[in-house]
């Protein structure tokens, strides 16, 4: 699989890698604390990742993914959690 989308978030360090088998992995670090995360896989799709772009949103922080054919928005919340709410959009 090649990478074909990449989005950092410097505010929360989180890094959101998308390729060309449709997955998503979500990675976060904290540097300062020497803690790392392991990948998180947040989404598989049949496409392959055109774009990804973090949004924050209040305490939440939202990831767009897009691919040739929809729009995916998941929503990362809390500290040790994520929770995914996605909605699609179709062209």
């Amino acid at each position: 699989m090649q990478i074909t989308a990449l989005a950092v978030h410097e505010g929360t360090n989180s890094l959101a890698i998308g390729l060309t088998g449709g997955e998503v992995y979500y990675y976060k670090s904290d540097i300062l604390k020497y803690k790392n995360e392991k990948p998180r896989l947040l989404h598989e799709g049949p496409h392959s990742i055109t774009a990804l772009l973090f949004k924050p949103v209040g305490k939440f922080l939202l990831l767009f993914v897009a691919t040739d054919y929809t729009i995916i928005t998941i929503t990362i919340g809390g500290k040790d959690r994520d929770e995914k709410v996605s909605s699609s959009f179709f062209f």
